[in-house]
């Protein structure tokens, strides 16, 4: 399984385990082999989660649906390395990772798309 699947599964499991514990009124059970393999199963309970789930649950909704790529901290740690010297990669940079997290637009914007069905 690719770090991309193992990721999806691992959020949708967190997400599971969460609404079976009580994290979200109205939803008493869901059912993991559905939630992974049918869309539309998946997108309803997101969208129940997003109607009455506990705010740390509907933060794990929100990830699955539209996921934020931009680090979370700002500066480079003190010991990075730079990049090296080539057009593939930007050497001005100065955050960890491929999203500038001060940018209000992303080099992802049009590349990827997270449909709900």
């Amino acid at each position: 399984m690719s770090g991309d699947s193992s990721l999806l599964v691992e959020k949708l499991w967190r997400l599971k385990r969460r609404i079976d514990k009580g994290a979200c009124p109205g939803v008493e059970f869901i059912h993991l082999n559905t939630l992974l393999r049918e869309p539309s199963y998946r997108a309803d309970v997101l969208r129940r989660v997003e109607l009455s789930g506990t705010p740390e649950l509907k933060a794990l909704a929100r990830d699955l649906t539209n996921p934020v790529f931009m680090p979370r901290l700002q500066q480079l740690p003190q010991n990075a390395a730079r990049p090296p010297q080539s057009e593939f990669f930007d050497e001005s940079a100065n955050f960890v990772g491929a999203v500038s997290p001060v940018s209000a637009q992303s080099w992802l914007d049009g590349w990827t798309d997270f449909p709900a069905n």
